[in-house]
């Protein structure tokens, strides 16, 4: 069905990524019936059509609790340093990964560990001591100590604002 739909596009011209995963997490915002947003970011080339930021992604991830999944695509390696910088920030700024395949066959396999990583999250919640609700930005960290290897992914922080 995935390659089906992505067929049906007409790839000609710039790359939009930024631009799209603003739309999608608006969409998410005021659609999305979970607590839990979970964006999957599928990409074959650098953005350089987008009018809106890095940056501007980040905040509004932060702000609308959503996580940013990737599978970067690319093909020569001046394009896989950039995007790959860019794809890793995205995901590790929102708690989500990103994944790089060697080839379109390992779309399926990756698709299946995400959705293995979505479903082996666990969401803790605290009472900060500082409660106002200012729109600053707070960083956080959670360590874990157990007897077997437990891997923390999270996201950096959040943005104190109201609902």
């Amino acid at each position: 069905v995935l390659e089906a739909g992505i067929g049906r596009v007409d790839a000609v011209g710039g790359t939009g990524m930024r631009d799209a995963i603003a739309v999608a997490q608006t969409y998410l915002s005021e659609h999305g019936t979970r607590d839990r947003k979970v964006l999957l970011v599928i990409t074959d080339g650098i953005d350089n059509a987008s009018v809106v930021t890095r940056d501007q992604i980040e905040t509004q991830a932060e702000q609308r609790d959503t996580v940013i999944f990737a599978v970067g695509l690319f093909g020569n390696e001046e394009r896989v340093k950039q995007g790959r910088r860019e794809l890793d920030q995205l995901a590790d700024r929102t708690g989500g990964m990103a994944y790089y395949p060697a080839d379109t066959d390992m779309i399926g396999a990756v698709s299946l560990e995400i959705a293995r990583q979505i479903r082996n999250q666990y969401t803790i919640a605290y009472a900060p001591i500082n409660q106002a609700l200012d729109g600053t930005y707070r960083a956080i960290r959670v360590a874990v100590r157990a007897p077997e290897h437990l891997t923390v992914r999270t996201r950096a922080g959040y943005r104190a604002t109201p609902g």
